[in-house]
């Protein structure tokens, strides 16, 4: 993101960066700082509940809401262990096949 965010600034593109995530949940808001950690969430968490709030309502009640809106969504990890020189040949061959296919 940092990488994006310096060639708008350089003009490369036509655009202005606000807001970026990426898959292991690290998020981005501005540009005042080039690295997702959770000062920026845990800052965006409390200004989301100040707004709720002045708003009669809070985080969770508009999480049911999109979730009543939109539906539900799960995503899940799991992490396959594969020990020893057999799990290292059996990587191999995955390895192998998923560049071939």
């Amino acid at each position: 993101m940092g990488e994006k965010i310096k060639e708008f600034e350089d003009g490369k593109y036509d655009y202005e960066f606000i807001f970026g995530f990426e898959e292991s949940y690290g998020y981005l808001y501005g540009t005042h700082a080039r690295d997702k950690d959770a000062v920026v969430a845990t800052m965006l968490i409390a200004e989301m509940a100040l707004y709720y709030q002045q708003q009669g309502s809070s985080i969770y009640q508009e999480m049911a809401r999109l979730y009543e809106e939109y539906g539900y969504y799960k995503e899940d990890l799991e992490a396959l262990k594969m020990p020893g020189k057999e799990g290292e040949e059996q990587i191999e061959l995955i390895l192998k096949r998923l560049r071939e296919e």
